[in-house]
């Protein structure tokens, strides 16, 4: 519950500044920053963060985490400006990254193997639900409260703080060598062209942040309401594929079934620009976002069992920054390409691109399916003799 009501604090903060820019200075680029520094700052971190992770009880990084948040977005009570906006977005991104981290960790410690897909499912069900409430709350306070909104950020922050009060958790205890970063590299290395891939299509997704209030407020001549239901599409559509992911994302787990999902994702870039009504726009979302969940739940499950417990933290952040290195990259390239390129035009390449990618991941996924936490654990054995030697 605290990791959801950090990762819905985050929300509400993208939902609501993301409008509130665009609509006061008219400009995609200064949307762009927001999701560009929220994940700039986590690559100062996320190296010693992974390495934490492995010998610290996890719970205390999330009861750590809700605490420095809450007093990150205490700042938004006396300093609102576009500075201290990207300022509160840097700093609370990070720590809301490095909480999701150590939840996504611990889950392995307290569930057992063959229930990871439950777990995984589970863990989407309350993130999606998370974001839903913060795109509900971000939105509405965007068109009608906003005096209010640094009062209810705080308040939400509050309250995850309370509820994630650490717990003793037993992990077994490895006594064999402490591993280096450079050989958990090496158990990275047999899936590196997949995230390598994954790293490009998070990159394009990130248009839909980065693009959407600008293509509602410029395109459409919508409302916040609209810009709120369509970010509200993909959250919904992500808990509703968290409902059912566990019970048909199992047997539809293969590398055709992923193939069709990139596909269906270009497909949604296209339907966005030709489906040129606001009203329509949430259904386009939620069918995305649909098709990522139950893609996702057993792609999360599949590495989460693969990677070897006591380096899972370390393969985690290095993950996490090759997956999402490309994100802010993109997020200010997008930025950028609006001043050369009308939205529609953006949308229409990032679909093209989705498509051109999902057909190497497809053979690529073929072969990683096959690879088991055995495999893994040969890896890091091999490498550490070879240190030895």
């Amino acid at each position: 519950m605290s990791r959801n009501l950090i990762r819905l604090s985050v929300m509400m903060f993208y939902i609501y500044f993301m409008w509130t820019i665009v609509e006061k200075f008219n400009s995609i680029f200064l949307v762009s920053l927001i999701p560009t520094l929220s994940l700039l700052g986590y690559f100062l971190v996320a190296l010693p963060e992974g390495y934490l992770l492995d010998k610290v009880n996890r719970t205390y990084v999330i009861f750590g985490s809700s605490i420095i948040n809450f007093a990150i977005y205490a700042v938004l009570l006396i300093n609102s400006s576009l500075i201290a906006v990207y300022l509160v977005d840097l700093l609370a991104s990070v720590f809301s990254l490095i909480s999701a981290d150590a939840f996504h960790t611990y889950v392995k410690d307290a569930v057992e193997s063959n229930e990871l897909g439950k777990a995984i499912s589970y863990s989407v069900i309350g993130r999606s639900s998370s974001e839903i409430g913060g795109s509900l709350i971000g939105g509405l306070s965007a068109a009608y409260f906003q005096s209010f909104f640094p009062w209810i950020i705080l308040i939400i922050s509050a309250i995850s703080v309370i509820i994630s009060l650490p717990e003793k958790v037993k992990r077994k205890i490895d006594l064999r060598p402490s591993v280096k970063y450079r050989t958990v590299l090496s158990v990275i290395r047999p899936i590196a062209f997949f995230i390598v891939l994954i790293m490009i299509i998070n990159g394009l997704f990130i248009s839909i942040d980065v693009l959407a209030s600008g293509f509602f407020h410029l395109v459409l001549h919508s409302t916040a309401l609209f810009y709120t239901l369509f970010i509200l599409g993909f959250s919904v559509g992500s808990l509703v594929g968290g409902i059912i992911g566990e019970r048909i994302a199992n047997k539809l787990f293969g590398s055709k079934f992923t193939f069709l999902a990139f596909v269906s994702l270009s497909i949604g870039f296209f339907a966005i620009v030709l489906i040129d009504k606001a009203i329509f726009e949430p259904v386009i979302t939620f069918l995305m976002g649909l098709e990522v969940s139950i893609a996702d739940i057993p792609l999360m499950a599949f590495f989460t069992r693969i990677i070897p417990t006591r380096v899972l933290g370390r393969v985690n952040s290095i993950l996490n920054i090759f997956i999402n290195g490309s994100s802010p990259v993109m997020a200010s390239i997008f930025g950028g390409l609006s001043n050369l390129l009308s939205v529609s035009d953006i949308f229409i390449v990032v679909g093209t691109l989705t498509f051109l990618v999902s057909i190497p991941a497809y053979f690529s996924i073929k072969r990683i399916f096959k690879m088991r936490e055995e495999d893994m654990e040969k890896i890091l054995q091999k490498e550490q003799t070879k240190e030895k030697g």
